[in-house]
């Protein structure tokens, strides 16, 4: 998708002539002007141009090199800031050696340092870098190799490992296409059968050719999105501003890369990476533009899952305490901007291990996760609660330093604890001791606001449980409110 040259153009001439059909990997030598015509490989140059823009890969340089079968030589095709010993050295392939390193690893990727032979000859200068190949292959088996320097050792992720393989599917079925000569249109030439979504459009924006990707993806056949704008796909998520500024990158530099929130066919909206790059001739004219997106949907729910593992209690699907932590602290923040106050309601269930010890952990767990859904529906929207641990909970009130107020809440948490919760023949009735402490009044910091909450529910404890205290009031002779 990231070519440089229209199909059927002078730009795929080799030295003023047209190429013959070669085929790759069959016995027949690939002829000496077509590995050593390194313009006629422009469009490979475009896909190395969007492999070094990655932001998470840090691509010092990058080249492409061609095998020709019977010579068994490497022949760098194309490159982006490869140093000159490496653009003038023709790598040898030992009969016994696998075109792209010494022993494939997982997924397809080969990560080969410098004591690969293939690349002895140039290793001792190379010692900055990483050394990264990535077998180029075709139905006919392997036909080349990605090289890749990098300036730091880096362990790719499952999805870069996949974006990057589809970058080695698209330069090898490309490559093909060049040795033979095919005369394909540019929808076959950008790979129709990538699982990648790619669309083409004119230079006035009007989509020409969209792939099969694209119609899986989208739900918009071919026949529906030739004409249509690729404003077809907008959603409300991002504003003008967005649009006006990815335009601007694309027209100063000729490529854009980022996360877009797109609209299927049928309404819905789904995320994508999304990468557009103007496709120009050697006068600098852009002839058309071509994009190519990923379908993140899926990686986005993988994110919210991990999310979720860290951020919300396995039992109760409350905030875990690392997310309690969090808010706590941006709560505090805006307490000290808006200059009000805050209330924390440090919550701990009465006779929890009796429970436990008496009924087991299984009927243990079953009360937790009931408790929990009865104080969150007990709560106003603008509430936060969280598990801490165990059978201790925490509620921040923002915005509030009024004993009445706070009295109200926590009553209105009593009061969803007194009907009886039945688990596995039992019926449970569960009582809470609650401490309270404000910030700033009884606390000037994160820690001392928890410490102070928490000394306030021990005095509840001490008072009889099932009831609630206030630190301020346990500060004076513990004169509190009892239940």
């Amino acid at each position: 998708m990231i070519f440089n040259v229209a199909p059927n153009s002078p730009d795929l001439l080799i030295g003023g002539k047209k190429m013959q059909d070669i085929c790759i990997n069959d016995g027949k030598t690939i002829t000496q002007d077509l590995i050593d015509a390194e313009e006629s490989f422009d469009l490979l140059h475009g896909i190395l141009e969007l492999i070094i823009q990655l932001p998470w890969l840090k691509v010092h340089a990058a080249g492409i090199y061609v095998c020709a079968p019977l010579s068994q030589k490497l022949k760098l095709v194309t490159h982006i800031n490869f140093p000159a010993h490496l653009q003038c050295h023709r790598l040898i392939i030992q009969p016994d050696y696998c075109l792209c390193g010494q022993s494939e690893k997982s997924k397809g990727m080969l990560l080969n340092h410098l004591n690969d032979n293939m690349f002895s000859p140039c290793a001792e200068k190379l010692e900055d870098y990483q050394l990264c190949k990535f077998p180029i292959k075709h139905s006919n088996g392997n036909i080349g190799v990605l090289v890749l320097l990098l300036n730091e050792v880096y362990e790719f992720t499952t999805l870069e490992v996949s974006t990057l393989e589809g970058f080695t599917d698209m330069i090898g079925k490309s490559i093909y296409i060049l040795l033979n000569n095919q005369e394909k249109q540019l929808s076959e030439l950008i790979l129709a059968q990538s699982k990648y979504g790619i669309l083409i459009t004119n230079s006035k924006l009007k989509i020409t050719w969209v792939n099969n990707a694209f119609e899986r993806t989208t739900g918009y056949s071919l026949q529906e999105a030739i004409g249509e704008s690729p404003g077809l796909l907008r959603s409300s998520r991002h504003d003008r501003e967005f649009y006006r500024s990815m335009w601007r990158e694309i027209y100063k530099t000729g490529l854009w890369e980022g996360d877009v929130w797109n609209k299927r066919k049928d309404g819905s909206v789904y995320p994508e990476l999304l990468s557009i790059v103007a496709l120009k001739n050697q006068q600098g004219e852009t002839l058309s533009y071509a994009g190519m997106f990923i379908d993140l949907t899926r990686m986005k729910a993988a994110e919210e899952k991990i999310r979720k593992m860290a951020y919300f209690d396995s039992l109760t699907d409350l905030p875990s305490r690392d997310y309690f932590q969090q808010h706590l602290q941006d709560s505090l923040k805006a307490a000290d901007r808006n200059r009000r106050g805050l209330a924390l309601l440090f919550i701990d269930l009465d006779g929890f291990k009796e429970i436990n010890d008496t009924l087991g952990h299984d009927v243990g767990d079953l009360l937790l996760k009931k408790i929990a859904q009865r104080l969150k529906a007990s709560l106003r929207d603008s509430d936060f609660i969280a598990r801490l641990g165990g059978d201790e909970f925490c509620i921040i009130l923002e915005n509030t330093s009024d004993d009445d107020c706070v009295s109200s809440v926590v009553n209105s948490c009593q009061q969803s604890l007194n009907k009886p919760i039945g688990i596995g023949g039992h019926n449970l009735q569960p009582t809470v001791s609650v401490g309270i402490a404000y910030y700033p009044d009884d606390a000037k910091s994160q820690a001392d606001l928890l410490k102070a909450a928490d000394n306030a529910m021990y005095t509840a404890k001490r008072a009889g449980k099932h009831c609630y205290r206030f630190f301020h009031s346990c500060q004076l002779n513990f004169h509190g409110s009892s239940i």
